[in-house]
């Protein structure tokens, strides 16, 4: 890790990363509300606005990574004559696996066992539907999920996980 003064910073991502942060966010309330039969903008002549929000803020987060990746491997090469490898996944594991699996745990185990507690998860929503389906081939999504492969969950056609379903993207990324 460099030390503090030797941090790479460019100067306005962090507005482009919140800016896509914004439209992820506002794209999944719309959703979440369109799911329950709360008007939305889903309902409007906003759809796809709202839905390209989402879909483009999460292809920033894609390209802002890959190429701060990209860049930090570049300077080291330069200024050491190699990439070290090794270091450079063990810097990727201990930044992304703690909260990943924290989330999964939260989301395969806590949330299915609070559920009840929640308006958001009662008897007739959307999410309380998929958390009554969660028990249904949970040892194969436990198995994909430690593995990070989410994504497969998916496309086994499975009910996501609720709160882990955008674990997606770590899957992509990882």
């Amino acid at each position: 890790m460099l030390p503090a003064q030797n941090r790479l910073y460019f100067k306005g991502l962090n507005e482009l990363r919140a800016l896509a942060a914004l439209g992820v966010i506002w794209h999944h309330i719309e959703l979440y509300k369109n799911r329950d039969g709360i008007p939305s903008l889903f309902d409007t002549h906003l759809r796809r606005l709202i839905s390209g929000l989402g879909h483009n803020g999460v292809s920033l987060f894609f390209v802002l990574s890959g190429f701060l990746i990209t860049y930090l491997l570049l300077v080291e090469n330069e200024k050491s004559g190699t990439v070290h490898v090794k270091n450079f996944y063990i810097r990727r594991v201990l930044r992304i696996w703690p909260l990943y699996y924290l989330v999964i745990f939260v989301s395969l185990f806590l949330v299915p066992a609070i559920a009840g507690s929640f308006e958001i998860f009662r008897d007739g929503t959307y999410y309380y539907s998929i958390i009554q389906h969660s028990p249904d081939h949970f040892s194969l999504k436990l198995i994909l999920f430690l593995f990070i492969l989410p994504n497969f969950v998916m496309l086994m056609g499975f009910k996501p996980v609720v709160g882990a379903s955008q674990s997606w993207s770590i899957g992509v990324e990882e």
